[in-house]
């Protein structure tokens, strides 16, 4: 097994981020693995298996705890007990093993990258991007949020930026323009083409504040076919500015004045 970066079997190439009045400072860490085995990839060429991640490194201990929760697989209490480093040695030593009886290998790859989107004094919006390949026809890939009210020291949930006797409302236009963006009838049925359970418009939890609006996003599988990829709806403020918390609307002001 090799590592390529200065010191990427620990913790490399790590930065420095520049300090936000009220925000959360970080760094920047880069971890990247390969496989010493190769694999023949035709007209002389080879390629080799690769484990590859880039995550923020807080002082704040709850936020470490949730970065290496979305990137490390857990227990069912939620807890980690591996590194970055010894996930990767796992995925790299799957890889060797895997391939020794298997008569036309393919290189494998898991890519993560973890990075902060908004980071203001009651919000800190991370992007959570990930794609792995393990042989098999395709591969897996998506996008997930997490958010977190640094006020509060704890995650944030919807119900904490959209007053939860209101969500029928935030239902009612999200399916709107969910049916507008996608070329569907007010009263035509989403059985046909969707994944809904019982063909009834739903949002995920899959969210995050933008300057324009909530922006929500469906991964390959949750409501589409993965031919069809991702989806993504964004509503913007206009639609949701009546029903939206205290705490939703200093987030949202905090944001636009970035």
């Amino acid at each position: 097994m090799s590592c390529k970066g200065e010191q990427a079997n620990k913790t490399s190439n790590i930065d420095e981020q520049e300090p936000k009045t009220d925000t959360l400072t970080y760094k920047l860490s880069h971890v990247r693995l390969e496989s010493e085995k190769t694999v023949d990839m035709g007209s002389g060429g080879t390629d080799t298996t690769y484990f590859d991640v880039v995550y923020p490194v807080f002082e704040n201990k709850e936020l470490d705890n949730l970065v290496m929760s979305t990137l490390l697989s857990t227990d069912d209490q939620g807890k980690t007990h591996r590194s970055v480093e010894e996930e990767g040695k796992a995925f790299i030593s799957d890889f060797d093993s895997n391939i020794q009886g298997d008569p036309f290998p393919r290189p494998w790859f898991h890519q993560m990258n973890l990075k902060v989107i908004q980071n203001t004094k009651h919000y800190l919006a991370f992007e959570f991007s990930f794609s792995q390949y393990t042989g098999g026809a395709h591969g897996n890939y998506g996008t997930i949020y997490k958010n977190y009210a640094p006020q509060k020291k704890d995650t944030l949930a919807l119900e904490d930026v959209i007053h939860q006797q209101k969500m029928s409302i935030l239902l009612k236009n999200a399916e709107r323009i969910f049916r507008h963006q996608e070329n569907i009838g007010k009263n035509q049925s989403l059985d046909d083409e969707f994944f809904f359970d019982d063909g009834k418009f739903a949002l995920n939890n899959n969210f995050v504040l933008d300057k324009k609006g909530i922006l929500f996003l469906y991964n390959v599988y949750e409501i589409k076919p993965y031919s069809s990829g991702i989806t993504k709806l964004h509503i913007p403020y206009k639609a949701i500015d009546t029903i939206m918390t205290d705490l939703g609307q200093q987030i949202k002001k905090e944001i636009q004045k970035d």
